[in-house]
């Protein structure tokens, strides 16, 4: 067998890496122009990695619950976040049997 280059061998690593990721994040989507090309380029996304959750960010910034499915623990009144060991639980409508690709 021939032996890969180096981008051939990134290449084959990052097509493995999407397609068996649950959660893609799709970034710099402020420098596309339009949604037309951000449409496109999250559809491509998801036709390379059709299980994953695509989701569009501005600096590599979304919410905890968008990456981790989980949600906040209700905390008590008057309850501290130190009273409190696990301030996360994992949302029973985000787990991966649930999850719905997004529009």
């Amino acid at each position: 067998s021939a032996k890969l280059g180096k981008h051939e061998e990134e290449d084959k690593l990052q097509l493995t890496q999407l397609a068996v990721s649950d959660v893609v994040l799709l970034n710099k989507v402020d420098l596309l122009r339009g949604t037309e090309e951000r449409a496109k380029a999250a559809a491509y996304l998801q036709r390379l990695c059709p299980h994953a959750k695509v989701v569009p960010t501005h600096f590599g910034e979304l919410p905890l619950p968008e990456l981790l499915d989980v949600e906040a623990a209700a905390l008590g009144a008057g309850m501290s976040h130190e009273d409190a060991p696990a301030c996360w639980e994992v949302c029973p409508r985000m787990t991966s049997s649930t999850r719905q690709p997004p529009p």
